[in-house]
Formats: structure tokens, C-alpha cells, sequence
């Protein structure tokens, strides 16, 4: 293959890249949007890899858009990129890209090229979703509720969209385990801020494990997320 070849029709190929740029490459989940689910998390690994060869410095998925970014390389050397998505489902999506790192503004090329260290996947590069969307168990399906009003022991969060009425001081709520995605909790209390604490064992953000999260008073709203409502939630202001 040649430095100006693009590849085979068929293949799936990103545009070719210069050795020593850091470059953004970005897909589109198809798959993964056809199936009404979105990722928990990504991997990204390539082949050949080892020193000298290319490496991958970021991932993420934005929606249905994934993007890494990428540097180094051999000139005249195509590497395989390994995705694999992992559904919030459960379902696993992989595939694979090509890519030839360019032979302009470097030395040509001596064929054959010298074998790379490693001629199988290096370690993957990861990307997991701490703001997943809604989607839930059937049990928080329901409609939203309203009118909470918060207990000692702390009230259970059962519904995917919370609007407390009541914080008396003292009193809390919990959030649940065994879901997967994100709930929504908004204080109308307009005097008492609320706490709301993880499930046993587990943590909010990075407060510790079984700390509340407290959300001010007066109609402030909170997304709390999860993929693994036993052991860490996420707390974002909305």
C-alpha cells in the first residue's frame, strides 16, 4: 500500500494522518442510536502497538458521537482501531476503523516496513458515562411525584422525576438501588435544603460513602446518575 492509498471500498477508514499531529476523529453510534440505548462506556485499542507506534490520548462519547484524539505513528504503516460500546442495555457493539498515518512532511518510507514492536492491541483506552439518560427498570416508570415530603428514616426516591414539598429539618431522602441511568430531584421546599443520600455502601460525586448530597432550598433541581447504583452515583445541578 502506498502513502497516498485510502484503503479498499468496504473498509471502514478515517482520513490519513501526519505522524507528529494530535488529531480529533469522530464516528457516529448508528447502532446504538437504532437500538434506542446509549453507551455506558467505550474502548478503544490498536494494532500494531508498542513504542514508536500510534497511540490514542483520549476518548469520549457525546450522545451518539465518539471521538478520540490520536498521535505518533509509523509513515506509511495503517493501524486497526477496536471500538467496543457497551450499551446501557448491556448490549456490546464493536468494530473496527483503519487508519494510514501519512507520509507527508516525514522521510520516505523504506519497504518493507520494520515490524512493530507489538503486532497485536496495545492497552485500550476507556471512557465510561457518569451522566447517563433516562432509562430505567420498570419500577420507576410511573409518573413523577410530587408533593414528597421527607421522613426519619430517610424517604425512598422511587420515581424518576421528584419534587419535594417538605424538608422538615432532621429528615432525608435515599436514593435507590438497582436502577440504571438518571433521576431527577428538585427541593420546593422554599426554607429547608435536602439531603439525599446514596443507597448503604454506596457514594455521591466524591463525598463518601453513605455522605448526603443537599440540594438548597427553593426549587433547586439535581440529576442524580448512575451505572452501578450500589457503589456510585454522580450529582449534577440542572
Amino acid at each position: 500500500m502506498s502513502c497516498a492509498s485510502v484503503g479498499p471500498p468496504g473498509d471502514k477508514w478515517w482520513p490519513p494522518a501526519l505522524p507528529g499531529a494530535n488529531l480529533d476523529y469522530t464516528d457516529f453510534l448508528y447502532a446504538v442510536q437504532a437500538r434506542g440505548d446509549a453507551a455506558a462506556s467505550a474502548l478503544l485499542a490498536i494494532e500494531p502497538s508498542g513504542m514508536g507506534e500510534r497511540v490514542a490520548l483520549s476518548l469520549s462519547v457525546d450522545g451518539y458521537v465518539l471521538t478520540a484524539q490520536f498521535t505518533g505513528g509509523v509513515p506509511g504503516r495503517v493501524y486497526r482501531y477496536q471500538i467496543t460500546i457497551i450499551g446501557v442495555s448491556g448490549r456490546i457493539w464493536q468494530y473496527a476503523v483503519k487508519q494510514l498515518v501519512s507520509c507527508a512532511d516525514a522521510l520516505p518510507p523504506v519497504y518493507p516496513l520494520p515490524p512493530a514492536p507489538v503486532p497485536g492491541y496495545g492497552t485500550p483506552v476507556t471512557w465510561t458515562n457518569n451522566e447517563l439518560p433516562y432509562i430505567f427498570p420498570q419500577q420507576l416508570a410511573g409518573p413523577p411525584a410530587t408533593g414528597l415530603v421527607l421522613t426519619a428514616p430517610s424517604l425512598l426516591i422511587a420515581a424518576q422525576t421528584n419534587v419535594i414539598a417538605r424538608a422538615p429539618p432532621g429528615t432525608s431522602a435515599i436514593l435507590p438501588t438497582g436502577v440504571v441511568g438518571t433521576i431527577f430531584v428538585q427541593d420546593a421546599d422554599l426554607v429547608n435544603n435536602a439531603p439525599i443520600l446514596p443507597p448503604v455502601g454506596a457514594q455521591i460525586n466524591a463525598l463518601g460513602v453513605n455522605q448526603p448530597f443537599v440540594i438548597v432550598a427553593g426549587g433547586g433541581g439535581v440529576a442524580f446518575s448512575t451505572n452501578s447504583a450500589s457503589t456510585q452515583w454522580w450529582a449534577r445541578a440542572g
